[in-house]
């Protein structure tokens, strides 16, 4: 292979490194309960953390009380129509029985 040849596919694997990755995520359902720890969704005034090392795409159908929110580092919430989140002061029942 000459000097040329050597060049091009140089660039070829030059490109092939800058490529876009893709990363499935079986469900970004934020009311799925299997999606939360104790596989239930958090409870009015509850608090929501999500990992900070991760990219996270997340989809909210409904409104939401909650006392504080993590976010990631690298991520996004997609509010559908009507979806939102409100805040307080006051924390919930930890078993959300109340």
């Amino acid at each position: 292979m000459g000097a040329l040849g050597r060049v091009l596919l140089w660039l070829q694997l030059c490109a092939l490194t800058r490529a876009t990755h893709k990363i499935w995520v079986p469900n970004t359902d934020f009311d799925a309960a299997t999606n939360w720890s104790q596989n239930r969704t958090p409870c009015a005034g509850g608090a929501v953390e999500f990992p900070a090392d991760k990219m996270v795409s997340v989809l909210v159908r409904e409104g939401h009380a909650i006392s504080d929110m993590l976010l990631p580092l690298d991520g996004e919430l997609v509010l559908a129509t009507g979806a939102g989140f409100s805040a307080s002061g006051s924390v919930s029942d930890p078993d959300c029985s109340s």
